[in-house]
């Protein structure tokens, strides 16, 4: 990833006061739909976590059905 170095202030900014507020997943994935990466996000970290986890977690998914 590559943050633009007159956006990384900015970027910093944010994500010191989504600490501060104690951001949940739940509004994360509000704050990703809003920003339409939400799509991006879930196909970002499918291909980077370990696919045990991500059988897992279709399995969880599955099982909600």
């Amino acid at each position: 990833m590559t943050v633009l170095k007159e956006n990384f202030t900015t970027i910093y900014d944010i994500i010191q006061e989504l600490k501060n507020v104690e951001v949940d997943g739940e509004t994360m994935g509000y704050i990703l739909k809003q920003v339409g990466m939400e799509y991006q996000m879930l196909r970002q970290l499918m291909l980077t976590l370990p696919i045990e986890e991500i059988v897992n977690l279709i399995e969880e998914r599955k099982e909600l059905k």
